[in-house]
């Protein structure tokens, strides 16, 4: 369904249909992934604060390796403000703003704010 949705676009890519993610991963597994070998067609990372593994497709950039410009995001989408009070919430904040980014979702991070 998403891979028709994205061959239907008119230019403007949804990045939830570029990116592969895995939450709640420990640093050990991301070092047994990385002993597999190189990513073929992906570029791979791992966010230590969130512990999210993700991946983005090669195809997503030119032959010079630099982000496609032809790949638009919409501009009017609607962003997310994620915010948390102190350094303790951290990991989980940064796995829902990642998250967001990572779909293609605009978001605005305030962290330590004591709320």
């Amino acid at each position: 369904e998403m891979i028709d949705a994205a061959s239907e676009s008119d230019g403007i890519v949804n990045s939830a249909s570029t990116a592969i993610i895995a939450t709640r991963i420990d640093k050990s597994v991301y070092d047994e992934v990385l002993e597999i070998g190189p990513l073929k067609n992906g570029i791979m990372q791992y966010h230590e604060t969130a512990k999210i593994l993700s991946v983005r497709a090669n195809a997503l950039n030119d032959v010079d390796g630099n982000e496609r410009t032809d790949l638009q995001f919409s501009t009017t989408q609607k962003s997310v403000v994620v915010a948390c009070a102190g350094t303790t919430d951290l990991p989980v904040a940064e796995e829902a703003a990642l998250t967001l980014s990572l779909s293609g979702i605009q978001v605005t991070r305030v962290y330590d704010c004591g709320v």
